[in-house]
């Protein structure tokens, strides 16, 4: 074993999957955005409905924000789970195909599962909050 080259190895990891979960991070929002801005698209006359019914934009923006937010705790969830089931094999494999040291696994630390469970919920939040803005302008006459 050579230590100078697992602490490389371990580095470029480091620098792999960060810039992976960077790009990532930043799909995620731009795939929430634009999915909640074509569903406040295509219910702006449910919106409207709402609006004519007493509904304040304030009250229609909490509205799209809640369904955020509970998708993105079912999805952040559903992604924890699935990255525990599949976190002991990405390392097996890095290690297979040389990328990292032979040492090199995967921990029973809980913090990674928290700070993916909490960025992918503010990733949900950050992406709806331009089509929660849309959907409290809509107007009642556009029922």
């Amino acid at each position: 074993a050579d230590p100078d080259r697992d602490r490389e190895a371990v580095t470029a990891l480091n620098a792999l999957f960060g810039t992976a979960g960077g790009v990532a991070g930043f799909v995620s929002v731009f795939v929430v955005a634009s999915t909640f801005a074509f569903a406040v698209a295509q219910r702006r006359r449910e919106f409207g409905l709402l609006r004519t019914a007493g509904a304040t934009p304030g009250q229609i923006r909490r509205t799209v924000v809640a369904e955020a937010l509970l998708v993105g705790v079912l999805a952040s969830a559903a992604g924890c789970a699935l990255g525990a089931y599949a976190a002991p094999h990405l390392a097996s494999r890095v290690v297979a195909d040389g990328l990292a040291p032979a040492w090199f696994t995967i921990g029973d630390h809980v913090w990674p599962y928290h700070l993916a469970f909490w960025t992918g919920l503010l990733v949900a939040l950050c992406g709806v909050l331009a089509a929660s803005w849309r959907a409290g302008r809509t107007a009642p006459t556009e029922a």
